[in-house]
């Protein structure tokens, strides 16, 4: 079973720059299976997982379906970028998310009011 939102097997090898030698090791198969995998799009599911997992950085969960890692970039489904600093602030930013939403609770104006009040950020 093939995940669309991957692309082929030859072509994950080709964008990580892996030879079928590296690919097989990797993978503990034969050289031969690994050129067999390439042909029919359909390697087993352990070493596409393995590879998927080594080049792209991402675990196979349901909530990540869609990222990619590529050169140091956390890349989202709708093609959003974050580099390393943009991760720095999650912290911050949940604590201001946390603060924000006690306040909200306890304050009961209009959304858009609360929206002028973060325009600042």
């Amino acid at each position: 079973m093939h995940n669309e939102n991957y692309t082929t097997f030859s072509e994950l090898l080709l964008w990580n720059n892996k030879t079928i030698l590296e690919v097989s090791i990797l993978c503990g198969k034969s050289e031969r299976t690994i050129k067999d995998y390439i042909k029919t799009n359909q390697p087993c599911v352990a070493c596409r997982t393995l590879l998927i997992w080594l080049f792209y950085g991402i675990p196979q969960v349901e909530t990540w379906i869609g990222w990619k890692i590529r050169n140091g970039t956390l890349i989202s489904p709708a093609g959003l970028t974050f580099d390393a600093r943009d991760l720095e602030i999650l912290p911050e930013l949940h604590e201001w998310r946390r603060l924000q939403e006690a306040a909200d609770a306890k304050d009961k104006r209009p959304v858009v009011t609360k929206i002028k009040k973060m325009a600042y950020f």
